[in-house]
C-alpha cells in the first residue's frame, strides 16, 4: 500500500469559538478519559487535567453544557488540544477501528505464459478493523500518535490534527501514513461523545475498490 493521503472528516465545516467555554473538554482518572457529563459534579469527579495534572472540577455552563475547571488554579494553555488528542487516540484504541482514506496499490502479476501485468488498485475511503493497536511508539526519528496493523498485515500510522498538522519530512519518510482532521471541530460535537466519535470514525464510508490491470510497459 502507497502512503495514504491525509484523511480529513468533510463534515466539518464550521471553526471551533476560540472563546469556548470548554477549556479541558475530558478529565482523567485512572489511566482513562472521560467526559464532563459522565462523572461526579464537583472535586467528586476524581479527574485532573491531561495537560498539567491539576485537579479538576465537573461543572455546567450558562448553556447547561458540561464541562471541567482547574482547581485552585488558572487554566493550563494547552488542556484542550491534549485533552482532545488524547480522547481521539483511546477512542480509536478501544474501537480497534478506523476510517481509512483512499489510497492505492501497486499491482504486478505474471501470468504461467510469461506475460507481466501491473497496474494499480484503488481503494475508496472504508471503515475497517485494526489490530495490534499502540500509541506514541517510535520508529526511527518519528513517533506517530497511532501505529496499528491491518487484516492484510500492513502497518499503518495514524495522527491526530487539532491544532498541529503533520509537517516535515515525517509524511515522506513513514508509509501508510494518513492524518485525521479534527482542527474545525464545534465545541457542540467535541461536548457529545457520539458525534466526537462520529467526526473520529465516520462509519458512513462503505468498503469498495477496483482493479485496472495493463501490461507494465505501458504503465511504469
Amino acid at each position: 500500500m502507497e502512503n495514504l493521503p491525509h484523511a480529513a472528516p468533510k463534515s466539518m465545516l464550521s471553526s471551533p469559538s476560540r472563546s469556548q467555554e470548554i477549556k479541558v473538554p475530558f478529565g482523567e482518572r485512572d489511566g482513562r478519559l472521560y467526559p464532563p457529563g459522565h462523572v461526579e459534579r464537583g472535586l467528586g469527579c476524581r479527574c485532573t487535567c491531561p495537560e498539567c495534572g491539576a485537579d479538576l472540577v465537573a461543572k455546567r455552563s450558562s448553556r447547561g453544557l458540561a464541562f471541567f475547571a482547574h482547581h485552585d488554579r488558572t487554566e493550563c494553555i494547552g488542556g484542550y488540544e491534549t485533552a482532545l488528542h488524547r480522547m481521539a487516540k483511546q477512542i480509536i484504541d478501544d474501537a480497534k477501528a478506523v476510517s481509512l482514506p483512499e489510497y492505492s496499490v501497486r499491482v504486478q502479476v505474471t501470468s504461467p505464459e510469461g506475460i507481466t501485468l501491473a497496474g494499480s488498485a484503488y481503494f475508496q475511503p472504508h471503515y475497517t478493523a485494526i489490530h495490534d493497536v499502540r500509541q506514541e511508539s517510535r520508529i526511527e526519528r518519528w513517533v506517530p500518535d497511532i501505529t496499528a496493523r491491518l487484516k492484510t498485515r500492513a502497518t499503518i500510522f495514524i495522527e491526530i490534527y487539532v491544532s498541529h498538522a503533520v509537517d516535515g519530512d515525517k509524511p515522506e519518510k513513514l508509509d501508510n501514513l494518513f492524518e485525521i482532521d479534527l482542527s474545525t471541530l464545534t465545541e457542540d460535537t467535541v461536548s457529545d461523545l457520539e458525534k466526537l466519535k462520529e467526526a473520529v470514525l465516520p462509519e458512513s464510508v462503505m468498503p469498495a475498490s477496483t482493479l485496472s490491470l495493463s501490461p507494465s510497459a505501458s504503465i511504469f
